[in-house]
């Protein structure tokens, strides 16, 4: 049904983009700065694997690193298909017990873990943004 519903939405955004502004678009970006969004996005899986290895260590369910890596991605194939983190979370948390013969409620904890390490991070780059902020615009203050 998410599969489904998934669908339906890209149709439906799809349909209100015309094809010739989505093609110019596209044929005008810099195919550069794609490739190294692409790449940085990529390697942004790599501390969101670490992450979530930290938890499953927490439940004595760490399998491998190569593992936790492969099972991130897949998490996050999840998280773009089933609406979000809750069901791209749960989904992932499913496949792996599954794959790996661990009990479900541990891997679930884990997952629960994952995501408060997560928007623990989320506060602290937040609040680390709005001190430099705050203090580059004392220094402009007291420039005057």
């Amino acid at each position: 049904m998410c599969l489904a519903l998934t669908a339906l939405a890209l149709i439906l955004v799809f349909r209100k983009i015309p094809a010739r502004n989505l093609l110019e678009t596209i044929r005008s970006m810099r195919v550069g700065w794609f490739i190294g969004s692409m790449v940085v996005y990529g390697l942004m899986f790599l501390p969101a694997s670490w992450r979530w290895k930290l938890a499953l260590h927490v439940n004595d369910s760490v399998v491998s690193v190569p593992a936790t890596i492969r099972f991130s991605i897949i998490g996050h194939f999840f998280y773009l298909v089933l609406f979000g983190g809750a069901g791209g979370d749960t989904a992932k948390a499913v496949v792996y017990a599954r794959r790996y013969n661990l009990p479900l409620p541990k891997i679930l904890a884990s997952v629960s873990l994952d995501r408060l390490m997560g928007s623990g991070a989320l506060f602290v780059v937040a609040g680390l943004a709005f001190a430099i902020d705050s203090s580059r615009r004392l220094g402009t203050l007291t420039e005057y």
